[in-house]
């Protein structure tokens, strides 16, 4: 019984010990590769109206059949070509939001 605790400690020892990390890179390895905001501006919006059917009317069955999801809506698309871009900041949180937050969680 102790000799096979001693070969499972040994064991451990030399796979914690013998083994390594990868080196660090010596040069990034991403780098800013996608200038996505230079782009987002540069893009521009569609010249024509985005075309989709007037409804959808689909069903939907998981594959244990337990589920079943009936779809049946209309499209509204509107007539615009031009669509706002958000900046997104990241905001402080207080301690009562957080307090919120903490309550709603659980």
């Amino acid at each position: 019984m102790k000799r096979g605790i001693s070969y499972i400690l040994i064991t451990c020892y030399l796979c914690s010990f013998l083994s390594a990390c990868q080196p660090t890179p010596e040069k990034a390895v991403v780098v800013n590769k996608n200038d996505f905001e230079g782009k987002i501006q540069q893009s521009e919006a569609p010249a024509e109206k985005y075309i989709a059917p007037k409804s959808w009317k689909e069903i939907i069955l998981t594959e244990n059949g337990f589920f079943i999801v009936v779809i049946d809506a209309n499209i509204t698309i509107p007539d615009a070509t031009d669509f706002p871009v958000v900046v997104i900041e990241p905001m402080q949180i207080s301690s009562e939001i957080e307090g919120y937050v903490e309550r709603y969680r659980y």
